[in-house]
């Protein structure tokens, strides 16, 4: 039997398959309780700051598809040669490298406002606006992998590794 302090807590984010691995990446010197309030707190402000009434699940999935990249680089040594070649990700990749994006964003913040900021990065890359595309920190390294791609597309028939 559970004892009260063991309970599961219902949070606003329960229903998505990378809370856990969010969670685990925010985590800073082991303190995952610092962590899932962190994450709670995120999912809380993007409730408050979104000005129509949108559930902070769907604008979490809104900024999963919409910054998830769809191909990446490889390294492989080719003839003495180290060549870039591009290949497509599947969906469980896409979404730990959404996630990367953002906690690589987040570890450059410092100071108490981290919430606000992650959530209204996660804000401005759930809409599809083109105003504010390419200007969230996430879309910009999204861009950047596409232009690495794009540069390396030459050598997308060497995929046989």
């Amino acid at each position: 039997m559970k004892n009260s302090k063991y309970k599961t807590r219902s949070y606003c984010y329960s229903k998505i398959l990378s809370k856990d691995k969010l969670v685990n990446l925010l985590m800073f010197n082991g303190n995952k309780h610092m962590s899932e309030k962190l994450a709670v707190n995120i999912f809380k402000t993007i409730s408050i700051m979104s000005s129509r009434n949108v559930n902070s699940v769907d604008v979490f999935k809104a900024f999963m598809v919409n910054v998830g990249p769809l191909v990446n680089t490889r390294n492989v040594r080719y003839r003495r040669k180290n060549i870039f070649i591009p290949f497509f990700l599947t969906k469980k990749v896409r979404n730990k490298k959404v996630l990367r994006f953002l906690v690589s964003y987040s570890q450059k913040l410092s100071g108490s406002n981290k919430t606000k900021i992650l959530a209204s990065e996660i804000l401005k890359s759930s809409s599809l606006s083109w105003q504010d595309y390419g200007k969230t920190n996430s879309l910009t390294k999204k861009v950047e992998l596409y232009t690495l791609v794009q540069t390396n597309k030459a050598f997308a028939h060497y995929r046989w590794f």
